[in-house]
């Protein structure tokens, strides 16, 4: 499950960083990693395999006025399911 959560988490900081750049300053990320969303939101405590990218997350999250972290279903997320399973079997970033 862990390894799950991690390219979630890869993803999410790729997501970040590529708004940051590009000048956003308010960001809603859908997830089908309820884990994950409730680590970010301190609700769990984090995996210490992810502590690291969380903790990157979390300091570029105060760089923009809002970030929402949302859990929705994968069947609900299917196209973004989608995409991350395409990037993933290719390689590289793709924002």
């Amino acid at each position: 499950m862990h390894g799950l959560n991690d390219t979630e988490a890869e993803a999410l900081l790729a997501a970040l960083i590529s708004a940051v750049e590009r000048g956003f300053d308010v960001i809603q990320v859908e997830t089908d990693s309820k884990v994950l969303v409730d680590m970010l939101q301190g609700k769990n405590q984090p995996y210490a395999v992810i502590e690291g990218l969380l903790y990157d997350i979390k300091c570029l999250q105060m760089q923009l006025r809002l970030v929402e972290f949302i859990f929705i279903l994968r069947n609900c997320n299917r196209a973004a399911h989608l995409m991350a399973s395409f990037v993933s079997r290719i390689g590289g970033s793709h924002t």
